[in-house]
């Protein structure tokens, strides 16, 4: 299977560098996944009750796509979309931490 073209580097992505994050250990298909959890973390800023729990479990799908390390990644993204204040409590209420997957994951 042949690589997909690269696209320009996304918003998220320049935002989470400028935030100091480390975007190197993640791989094509950790990226793929961080990408589309920004999309799912805007969906989730714009919808109505209906599109933030799909967006929720969008994400905690998603997630488990990610390798372990780079997950934390998913976490920052939240105030690009939405505020700081929201990231922690937004990621308690989606995160199982005792197993540091997304709870409710298939």
């Amino acid at each position: 299977m042949s690589s997909p073209k690269r696209p320009p580097v996304p918003e998220c992505l320049r935002w989470l560098k400028e935030n100091g994050h480390e975007l190197a250990p993640l791989t094509g298909q950790d990226r793929s996944a961080l990408l589309a959890i920004a999309h799912c973390w805007e969906l989730y800023a714009r919808g109505d009750d209906d599109g933030r729990r799909a967006a929720a479990m969008a994400v905690r799908v998603l997630v488990g796509a990610m390798q372990p390390h780079t997950r934390p990644l998913a976490k920052e993204l939240i105030a690009w979309v939405l505020d700081w204040d929201d990231r922690d409590r937004l990621w308690s209420e989606l995160v199982d931490s005792s197993r540091g997957t997304m709870g409710n994951a298939p």
